[in-house]
């Protein structure tokens, strides 16, 4: 049994078609709640962000604090040469 050139073409129309009905892309919707999902996660991420550079900004604080008082303890080390009346 052989496919005539006419039966081919139909076959490939089919096919195509079908091809086309499976890639084509499907509208995207978004409910309600999808969207208040997001508006709270972006306002979470911002909160993140904006706790993130008050954390880096007290750890510089506290680096300098620290080195403050390790100038204080070396002076009273060295001034002192052993006596602890600091």
């Amino acid at each position: 049994m052989t496919i005539a050139a006419e039966d081919i073409a139909r076959i490939e129309e089919i096919v195509e078609r079908i091809v086309e009905e499976k890639i084509k892309p499907q509208p995207v919707t978004f409910s309600a709640h999808d969207v208040e999902l997001r508006e709270r996660m972006l306002h979470v991420e911002i909160e993140l962000e904006h706790q993130r550079e008050l954390m880096n900004e007290r750890f510089k604080q506290m680096e300098k604090r620290i080195e403050s008082l390790q100038t204080q303890l070396d002076k009273c080390i060295y001034k002192d040469k052993g006596k602890s009346s600091c």
